[in-house]
């Protein structure tokens, strides 16, 4: 009797322990990935604010007077591209908040093999949440983001 109790409690140890090994491998994972989100997320937003910092202000503010595909847009498209490509972005675009829930897309970087534009002022697929922070001057990230409304050229 005392045999089969003693077996039993260690039976019992033993799944105890394996279920705590586990849920720490399993916290541990969850931590790791949140880890490298948290980091790959702060990296973007540098490399964003570093391209926001160095991009022509001058020429952008003129293409914003004038929203057309003009030589200023053509430069900061240009720019984004080789901005996109330096940091191995598929997409670098800007983006004008004027409301707290659409973005519009106002110039996009694309690689140079990509077969379509998007359309100047064309809504974005940034969430709502996020467009409500960029809309109070706070930086944003977002998860990855699927363009729409791609348009042929």
């Amino acid at each position: 009797m005392k045999n089969k109790k003693l077996r039993a409690l260690v039976y019992l140890t033993i799944l105890l322990l394996i279920v705590f090994i586990l849920l720490n491998m399993f916290s541990t994972y969850l931590s790791i990935k949140n880890s490298v989100r948290k980091s790959v997320a702060n990296q973007n937003l540098v490399a964003a604010k570093s391209i926001a910092d160095s991009m022509d202000m001058e020429a952008y503010q003129r293409f914003l007077n004038n929203q057309v595909k003009s030589q200023e847009y053509l430069d900061i498209k240009a720019y984004l591209e080789d901005a996109r490509e330096k940091i191995g972005a598929l997409y670098v675009y800007t983006i004008m908040i004027d409301n707290p829930t659409v973005s519009k897309c106002m110039i996009t970087g694309f690689s140079k093999d990509h077969k379509g534009d998007f359309p100047i002022g064309g809504a974005c697929t940034v969430p709502p949440e996020q467009v409500k922070q960029g809309y109070e001057g706070k930086s944003f990230i977002t998860g990855i983001l699927e363009i729409r409304n791609m348009v042929s050229i």
